[in-house]
């Protein structure tokens, strides 16, 4: 595939990222409620067990669990998806792997040791391992779930696998320094200064349900700009054929 970007297709991937993202916490929120009997609090991207639940709970890892798992689903669904013969679900494919956030989590568990999956070892295994060990062993479990789709999409792309990669690493890159200050320096403070921070539905604060519905109501508007991200490869020329004379 060769792409062609666009300030359009930007604020739609922008939007699907986001919406994904909601959906990550979603998914935390959503099994410590079911597991715990409430919910905790929360904001665009921190959350918290109900109650005690974190200290009595035998299974008080699973909502930890649940977002990453979701995360990887949605990368592993775009990576069948690249394997249609349709544009429009190859390039759908490709932004749900980009978009589901996978190659950040492999790069700050590795890097930083932060994020769900290290977090979950640390509570699994307690003392028994180093902080080193963790980060080394969440490496390896993250990579074993990011890798396929990511090297699906490279292996998508047209041009020498450099470029490919450096594509690749770049999106994510500007798709992290537009989406992370806008989560922490914005949404973040707003909420905290009270700006809809009442709880109405699904233990979350009006102003986050109410940012994701912006969001998908952007995606669903702009939805089109997905398949255009692919450039429509020329027919092959054909050439002339004789014509007989006489």
């Amino acid at each position: 595939m060769r792409l062609r970007f666009s300030l359009p297709f930007l604020l739609t991937f922008l939007a699907l990222a986001m919406l994904m993202g909601e959906l990550h916490e979603q998914a935390h929120i959503t099994t410590g409620r079911l597991l715990c009997g409430g919910y905790g609090a929360r904001d665009f991207n921190v959350w918290q067990l109900h109650g005690d639940c974190f200290t009595t709970h035998p299974l008080y890892f699973l909502p930890t669990m649940m977002g990453p798992l979701f995360s990887f689903s949605v990368a592993w669904v775009g990576m069948f998806l690249l394997r249609s013969t349709d544009i429009g679900r190859r390039a759908l494919g490709l932004c749900l792997i980009l978009g589901s956030g996978v190659i950040m989590r492999l790069g700050f568990t590795s890097l930083a040791s932060s994020g769900d999956e290290p977090s979950i070892l640390r509570r699994i295994l307690g003392e028994q391992l180093t902080r080193g060990q963790i980060r080394l062993l969440a490496t390896v479990v993250v990579a074993a779930f990011v890798l396929p789709p990511v090297t699906a999409a490279v292996r998508a792309l047209a041009g020498p696998l450099w470029k490919r990669v450096a594509l690749i690493l770049g999106w994510q890159a500007v798709a992290l320094g537009l989406f992370g200050p806008y989560v922490v320096q914005v949404l973040n403070p707003l909420l905290a200064s009270g700006f809809l921070a009442e709880v109405h539905l699904l233990g979350t604060p009006d102003f986050v349900l109410l940012h994701a519905a912006l969001c998908a109501t952007v995606l669903a508007l702009t939805w089109r700009n997905i398949p255009r991200l692919v450039q429509p490869e020329s027919p092959p020329s054909q050439a002339p054929q004789a014509v007989a004379v006489g």
